[in-house]
């Protein structure tokens, strides 16, 4: 199925030039953000989560809903192609309240390549998601209060969000490509899985 773009960015209420340079992702990043709220209803309700385009597009695009990390990162991604943007979805281990080791890569986000360098653009993390594309070379990119950034060690990429007085270690991601087929089991675990008091 091809991606109906026209329709997305009128979903999101995009009408800036769309050619696929930085200035694009971030008015793009920030436009998905504040039209498409994170949102794990559906998970809750135990319904299936689909990943496909058409699903997508069903879901959020026509009848208008929200989404969750693997929903919202796809749909994006989705887009950007159809921009003609370099962009790769890769997986992270959110470690908000876990070790980095101990937490399953649940994340999806999303690597652009630009003339500039490359870039994290993450829809999906909820309140902690930055209207702003963030620069892969450690460069802070800001959102209102909070300043975001990515620190590696040469192994992995560890997300760093600041705001006054508060440092908060979001997410951490290797440097291996995933396979499309890793991100349909990921939202197959986290979709249904059922955490018991």
């Amino acid at each position: 199925m091809t991606f109906g773009l026209p329709a997305y960015l009128a979903r999101i209420g995009y009408s800036s030039p769309t050619k696929p340079d930085l200035v694009t992702l971030g008015g793009m990043l920030a436009a998905h953000m504040n039209a498409i709220p994170f949102e794990n209803i559906d998970v809750l309700l135990g319904r299936p989560i689909r990943l496909d385009l058409k699903s997508l597009q069903q879901k959020i695009v026509a009848n208008r809903h929200g989404g969750y990390c693997f929903e919202q990162g796809a749909l994006f991604e989705a887009a950007l192609r159809g921009l003609g943007f370099d962009v790769h979805a890769r997986l992270a281990r959110v470690i908000l309240m876990l070790a980095p080791d101990g937490a399953p890569r649940g994340q999806m986000i999303l690597v652009v390549r630009l003339p500039e360098g490359e870039f994290v653009a993450d829809p999906g993390l909820g309140g902690l998601s930055c209207r702003t594309p963030i620069a892969l070379d450690g460069t802070p990119a800001h959102d209102g209060d909070e300043s975001y950034r990515i620190e590696s060690d040469g192994r992995r990429r560890l997300l760093v969000v600041e705001s006054p007085g508060r440092r908060t270690d979001a997410w951490i991601a290797g440097f291996e490509n995933d396979s499309w087929i890793d991100f349909e089991v990921a939202n197959r675990w986290f979709s249904t899985i059922r955490i018991r008091p």
